[in-house]
């Protein structure tokens, strides 16, 4: 005789179900290109192991824009200008291994990891691209 079975299913966690990103790239002469992009994250439900999830709490949605401007120098490369978090919108991201800090700072914590990772603010990169 087999032993009765329920299967019990959770979801993981720290993934996204939704995520989308459009954007458009518009070059301008020969020598000009500027990219716009903008991406959505939904709603996360944080990792089984991470505490907050016993309190019932997920990660918020959140929509970023990102832009870039490349100028062409022909035979000297490219030079690209990047603004990354446009708009400097505030937003987490689910902790890493266990996440085990929580987010209660009067409470003392299960282990050192953090719940909940700050992403950065609007931040600028510059390159310079050389072919040979």
């Amino acid at each position: 005789a087999q032993i009765p079975r329920t299967e019990k299913y959770s979801t993981l966690g720290d993934i996204a179900r939704h995520k989308i990103q459009i954007g458009f790239n518009l070059p301008i002469g020969d020598r000009y290109n500027w990219n716009l992009r903008g991406v959505y994250s939904g709603p996360k439900t944080v990792y089984l192991r991470n505490t907050i999830r016993d309190e019932g709490k997920t990660i918020s949605p959140h929509f970023i824009l990102n832009t870039a401007f490349i100028i062409n120098f022909q035979e000297y490369g490219f030079l690209t200008i990047k603004v990354l978090n446009l708009l400097n919108h505030s937003y987490y991201d689910p902790g890493i291994e266990g996440a085990d800090g929580g987010d209660n700072y009067y409470r003392r914590a299960q282990g050192f990891r953090s719940s909940l990772l700050p992403q950065p603010g609007r931040y600028f990169q510059i390159s310079w691209t050389l072919e040979f």
